[in-house]
């Protein structure tokens, strides 16, 4: 038995948990704060680069009043070159001044472009100490406490799976059909599954959709998942992960 969609909810970002806020079975919304990390280390780490970011600025706008300090008085010399006022020498030392000073202003502006970049990048990792619920649904399973670390991976080491968010609202039998019955399973067909737990009764359901590609079961033959919905029973109480088997 499973839901229509389970979403295992993963940190993208290592930290300690700092705030929790729903529990085992509660309903939430889309956007809901479920869970905040500290923020202090990655906090520490957004101020510092806005305080490098505005010392570039300062950097910038000093550089930019050298630069047209000495681009206004290359220009006179130019005129006084013109007329021998001034010689070879002290014409090439400006010039070279003038052309240094955009160099060094257009260099104080690819550091500041380059901080901004870093600095938006740290942003989006401070956003994610916040975790919030990607659809509307039910907490179905919680792993982790406050106090533990939320560790990012792929793998399931400690502290990478924090919690599932299922939508609930949609009931579905996933059974594995041999290969030498899947030819007479089409979508629409009428089911009963019966849960081990409650042998004795059956859910009606639709199956949904017959899987094109095989599942491997080791020691077996091949068989097909195919996704039976099911209908709601009063009487009847769904938890998923439940084995069934199902006559369709």
């Amino acid at each position: 038995l499973t839901y229509q969609t389970e979403i295992r909810m993963v940190s993208e970002v290592m930290g300690r948990v700092k705030g929790l806020y729903v529990k085992e079975g509660d309903q939430v919304k889309q956007g809901d704060l479920l869970l905040r990390l500290d923020p202090a280390t990655v906090q520490a780490q957004v101020d510092a680069l806005e305080a490098g970011l505005r010392q570039s600025k300062l950097a910038i706008d000093r550089q930019r009043v050298a630069s047209e300090t000495l681009a206004t008085k290359w220009t006179r010399y130019q005129k006084l070159r013109e007329t021998g006022v001034i010689d070879a020498n002290t014409y090439d030392e400006i010039r070279s001044q003038n052309d240094q000073s955009k160099v060094e202003l257009n260099s104080s502006i690819q550091m500041a472009i380059q901080t901004e970049a870093q600095l938006k990048q740290m942003r989006e990792q401070l956003a994610k100490t916040e975790l919030r619920a990607p659809i509307n649904g039910r907490v179905t399973q919680l792993t982790i406490k406050v106090g533990e670390t939320a560790v990012p991976s792929v793998t399931s080491i400690a502290g990478s799976d924090l919690m599932i968010v299922a939508d609930t609202s949609n009931l579905y039998a996933e059974v594995n059909v041999n290969e030498t019955d899947v030819a007479r399973v089409v979508p629409g067909q009428s089911a009963k599954i019966v849960p081990a737990a409650f042998s004795d009764e059956a859910w009606d359901g639709t199956v949904e959709t017959v899987a094109v590609s095989p599942r491997q079961i080791a020691g077996q033959g091949k068989s097909y998942p195919v996704k039976i919905r099911l209908k709601p029973s009063a009487t009847l109480q769904f938890h998923t992960g439940m084995s069934c088997r199902a006559e369709i």
